[in-house]
């Protein structure tokens, strides 16, 4: 069982690395040290430019930067890491693969309220605050969000301790992923089954981790 929350790369808000404008970044430093290409070579710059015109554009809004390196840092410190890693478990492993992202914002997104992050979506580690008691003083209304995302995570990970399979879970079943086929459960106020969750940008690095013998295995 493995998954990531929406924007992960919130964490570098708790952290105090906010970025508010294209002036803030170095896109250099989102070249995967390994790599093994040396800072400030021609190939380190084309790399980074290719980042920055996938991620920016070329007609970019100034306002919407902010959001668009926070994806960005959810790719490159989390979401590509993860999403290689369900596709060589699963092309490897003799047991199902269960794959899921975490959608919900609520009043038990864990790190989003104790650092008073206010921008959308799903913070790196949000999702504990729906499996484990905690101090957020939240008001949990029956059949609310936060309730309903209670239930089901503690049933989705206890089905899976059990017997190694999360499902039944209303509505859905929740399918492995395969090598070729990334289904994933995405956790929202609704459950829904995808395949291949962000396709576009994993597709980006497949392209970028092909422009070096090192990493074109990856």
């Amino acid at each position: 069982m493995m998954g990531y929350t929406s924007r992960e790369g919130l964490f570098f808000d708790m952290v105090g690395q906010t970025v508010e404008s294209e002036s803030d970044v170095d896109f250099e430093k989102y070249v995967p040290n390994f790599f093994k290409v040396d800072p400030g070579s021609d190939l380190s710059k084309s790399i980074a430019d290719k980042i920055k015109a996938f991620y920016l554009g070329n007609n970019y809004v100034l306002r919407n930067v902010k959001d668009k390196i926070c994806m960005l840092r959810t790719d490159t410190t989390f979401m590509r890491g993860i999403y290689s890693s369900v596709k060589h478990h699963a092309a490897t492993s003799s047991e199902p693969v269960f794959f899921y992202r975490f959608s919900v914002d609520a009043g038990l997104n864990m790190f989003k309220k104790m650092f008073k992050i206010d921008s959308p979506g799903a913070c790196h580690a949000d999702d504990l605050g729906y499996l484990f008691k905690n101090a957020l003083p939240v008001y949990i209304e029956r059949n609310g969000i936060e309730d309903k995302t209670i239930r089901r995570m503690v049933k989705l990970w206890t089905n899976f301790a059990k017997t190694g399979d999360p499902n039944p879970i209303e509505g859905v079943t929740w399918r492995p992923a395969f090598q070729d086929e990334i289904n994933f459960l995405d956790i929202a106020e609704t459950l829904t089954m995808g395949e291949n969750p962000e396709n576009e940008r994993m597709k980006f690095w497949d392209d970028v981790f092909a422009l070096t013998p090192q990493t074109a295995k990856y």
